[in-house]
């Protein structure tokens, strides 16, 4: 009894100590606050709050990762072809789109609810052209010349004889000595207006001193270009008439170039005429005389053979800095203390800026320019910077890149100088130059630059701000036909239908990142933008086909995800889109190895989720690729609320919740080494975002060897 007792105890001891299996040990990595695209590394190396591999998501006000709005076509202009540039603006008419493209300049408006084309300029072949604003006036340089727009109408300035007159000299002798030079000659007119302050005696009105009257340059003027005004006794100036009040000299036809350099007869005389009465000053001191006319250039320029006939062709009106300037391709608003110039790089001498006087974008003095470096290395763009306007060359290592220009006075005058401030990397396309923020960024060969100063020194720097999709975006052809533009707080960049967008309000430092700062960087794809434009805070573009399209953000429905719609309007007239296509967005983690590359792991259904902003609809397809091979497709997950609009029986819910939406894993992933999470959306009219990836695992064995 005693034995059985004892045995009976023993054998509870020994139960007592059989050994309970352990809980599983389970690991998390989370992957949260959330961010753009870093292709600047292997997909392995990036950080957890950045995709190796994302597309056509931007950031939401908390900065999360959403799905990018779509597109669709407003307009096409047919035979149009590339269109360059857009500019809309407000006339008499309501907003009217102007647009520079391959075949013409165009009006585009509204005429009682009917979209109305408008062919401004037509032309075989785009040479270069700009288009700028002043004064709440367009204007546009193209093919050589100068046009302004108005109310639907183009006015060719040289043509329509519009450009500003300058007042070239004041204060003359009737014999032409003296006087004080006022403003220089306008590029755009080769008229000039000379004052003079008459006497009592003088008939004769020279327009040059007499010892220069014989000279080549001052020899003649152009006949039919002579007016004449004289001060009345009221103190106004009244027009003369030639033969009754004047006469000129004798007259003879001289072949010579006009100001576009075609070769034409010009009926020229000496400069002087001959009043038939004297005129004395009305107001004591006052010039009381004035005379406007064009000057002919009389020095030999070379000598041609017609028909047989060796002939000398003068040079006329014709200045090269006058075609310089009109085959111009690049404007900039800038000025000293106050924005009241436009700036432009000449079509021909491709390292020279000429500037406007006050206030008047017909006047363009032959003296107002400056020289940026050396020839052979062309001026890209122009930005402003600070007090400065940043004059940005090629990509050329022979030289500064980057000049200064800055305003300056001298006895009262206004001059710009010029001077070189940084090396570096050089601009590659104009198209491309657009401030974020105070940062003026432009591309180069590598990535896009700003420029920058160092705070402790205050040198002027440049410095790399797309540091994280530089790999992909320096490897695309035809970087020199980019495009970019500024819009809310992104900067985004077209070439090759991709755009590259930098998140101005995400600055970020990286240990491999070399540069002070890079911006947050997305991608998205399906933009076919040429040029962009933004006007009262909706974004255009325009296409190499001509059309012009503009970004769903004035749709308020979900049908605003789409590119390509077709605008509608429902009965209760809300705008929506139809047809289209989906735009595909993708969202994928790192290649994680989860810190610890030597072990297998296994993923755990449960613990493991998707957090989803929520939408009336919306959905996430996952894949989970493990070891970067194996592909294990979990579904579709669904973060719908409840909503008023047209029911979706398959995808009802009663749920109200608007707070982020959680989806647990359905699927173990077993012995993998590394894993990657890919979250999808690929559904029309669907918006999408996400918040966060909770990964729980277990470890298992050391892993082997491949092979």
């Amino acid at each position: 009894m005693l034995l059985d007792e004892e045995n009976h105890h023993r054998t509870g001891v020994e139960i007592m100590k059989l050994k309970i299996p352990a809980q599983p040990s389970y690991k998390h990595t989370y992957y949260e606050n959330l961010r753009g695209a870093d292709f600047s590394r292997d997909r392995t190396e990036v950080n957890r709050r950045r995709s190796p591999d994302m597309v056509n998501l931007i950031s939401d006000n908390g900065g999360n990762p959403i799905k990018r709005t779509g597109w669709r076509k407003v307009t096409t202009i047919p035979n149009a072809g590339k269109i360059e540039k857009i500019m809309l603006h407000k006339e008499k008419v309501g907003s009217v789109k102007y647009v520079i493209a391959a075949k013409g300049i165009y009006a585009i408006y509204d005429k009682n609810g009917v979209e109305t084309i408008v062919t401004l300029v037509s032309y075989d072949k785009l040479d270069r052209a700009d288009l700028f604003l002043f004064d709440d006036t367009v204007y546009s340089f193209c093919n050589a010349k100068l046009y302004k727009f108005k109310d639907l109408a183009a006015e060719d300035v040289i043509a329509a004889g519009t450009a500003k007159i300058p007042d070239a000299s004041i204060s003359r002798n009737p014999d032409g000595t003296g006087g004080v030079a006022l403003e220089g000659v306008n590029l755009l007119t080769p008229k000039r207006t000379f004052s003079f302050l008459g006497n009592s005696s003088a008939k004769d009105y020279s327009l040059v001193p007499q010892k220069l009257a014989d000279s080549d340059f001052y020899k003649y003027i152009v006949a039919d270009s002579i007016k004449v005004e004289v001060m009345n006794a009221d103190g106004e100036f009244e027009v003369k008439a030639k033969d009754t009040d004047y006469t000129i000299g004798e007259t003879k036809v001289l072949k010579g170039r006009d100001v576009l350099g075609n070769t034409v007869d010009f009926t020229v005389c000496a400069p002087k005429i001959t009043f038939k009465a004297v005129h004395a000053p009305v107001i004591v001191g006052q010039d009381n005389v004035k005379i406007t006319f064009e000057n002919f250039d009389a020095k030999e320029d070379h000598k041609e053979t017609i028909n047989g006939v060796e002939t000398v062709i003068h040079k006329g009106q014709y200045k090269e800095a006058r075609v310089d300037l009109l085959k111009t391709f690049i404007t900039k608003a800038y000025g000293y203390s106050t924005t009241d110039r436009i700036f432009a790089v000449g079509g021909v001498n491709k390292n020279r800026v000429y500037y406007t006087g006050i206030k008047d974008p017909t006047y363009w003095p032959d003296n107002n320019y400056f020289v940026a470096g050396q020839d052979g290395n062309d001026i890209v763009g122009l930005h402003t910077y600070s007090s400065y306007l940043a004059v940005v060359k090629g990509d050329a290592n022979t030289e500064t890149t980057v000049y200064l220009a800055y305003g300056q006075t001298l006895n009262g005058e206004t001059f710009f100088a010029v001077k070189p401030t940084m090396g570096g990397e050089g601009g590659i396309a104009p198209k491309t130059f657009a401030s974020l923020g105070d940062d003026p960024l432009f591309l180069t060969r590598n990535g896009i630059f700003a420029i920058t100063n160092v705070f402790a020194t205050t040198d002027n720097v440049l410095r790399n701000r797309s540091y994280y999709v530089d790999k992909q975006l320096i490897a695309e052809k035809n970087l020199e036909q980019a495009c970019a533009i500024v819009w809310k707080r992104y900067y985004i960049l077209a070439v090759n239908n991709h755009a590259y967008v930098l998140d101005g309000r995400q600055r970020a430092n990286d240990t491999n990142n070399t540069t002070n700062y890079s911006y947050e960087c997305y991608y998205w794809d399906n933009i076919p933008a040429t040029c962009f434009h933004v006007y009262e805070n909706e974004l255009w573009f325009g296409t190499a086909d001509g059309v012009l399209c503009k970004f769903n953000t004035d749709i308020q429905d979900k049908t605003a995800y789409c590119d390509d719609g077709v605008l509608s309007t429902t009965t209760l007239g809300e705008k929506i889109l139809t047809d289209g296509v989906a735009i595909p967005c993708r969202w994928a983690t790192t290649l994680d190895d989860d810190g610890m590359p030597q072990y297998f792991k296994t993923l755990n259904k449960k613990g493991t989720m998707l957090t989803l902003l929520p939408y009336d609809r919306t959905s996430a397809e996952v894949t989970l690729i493990a070891d970067g091979e194996r592909e294990n497709k979990l579904g579709i997950f669904y973060a719908d609320i409840f909503s008023w609009d047209p029911v979706d029986f398959e995808r009802f819910t009663f749920s109200s919740n608007e707070t982020a939406q959680d989806d647990f894993f359905n699927k173990k992933v077993k012995k993998y080494k590394r894993l990657q999470i890919v979250v999808e959306n690929n559904t029309i009219y669907e918006p999408f975002g996400i918040l966060k990836i909770t990964k729980t695992y277990t470890v298992g064995n050391f892993s082997k060897n491949r092979g």
